[in-house]
């Protein structure tokens, strides 16, 4: 698919803030929408959101569901967080403490995607220092007695 990760895009383009949120603005509407159909992304970071123009507007697309989880089905949203080598599903500095910490079954639900989406939603409007924010909370959370943030 065409396009820029969202960070990249509004960086570029020199997008004001405002632009930015009223760009963020349909991720929302596109996480909203999975959520609705009962699908949990689990893994929403800034190279997961693809920016374009079409028509001279930047257009937001939600890609790489690789690790989304239906909500209802057999399995417990919380299920395949860990790959058979024990490492974690996921972009941990965007992931939810609940979903790096596994607590267990019905932890993980769409509140995961949504405190993901705040996470990129600030590393989007932080421009140019926002790898420092993301590298800082990586290290913060897997320092903190071995669980991601109490």
């Amino acid at each position: 698919m065409p396009g820029d990760a969202i960070t990249t895009f509004c960086d570029r383009e020199r997008l004001p803030v405002p632009q930015r949120v009223a760009l963020f603005l349909q991720v929302c509407d596109a996480v909203q929408h999975a959520h609705q159909k009962g699908v949990i992304h689990r893994d929403l970071k800034p190279s997961n959101v693809l920016v374009r123009k079409v028509d001279g507007a930047p257009v937001a697309k939600v890609i790489d569901f690789g690790v989304a989880k239906a909500l209802h089905g057999n399995d417990d949203a919380s299920s395949v967080l860990r790959r058979r080598d024990g490492a974690l599903v996921g972009t941990l500095e965007y992931m939810a403490p609940e979903q790096a910490a596994q607590a267990g079954a019905g932890a993980v639900d769409t509140r995961v995607d949504i405190y993901s989406m705040g996470f990129c939603s600030t590393s989007c409007s932080l421009g140019a220092c926002r790898s420092t924010c993301v590298r800082a909370r990586a290290r913060a959370a897997l320092t903190s007695s071995g669980r991601c943030w109490t």
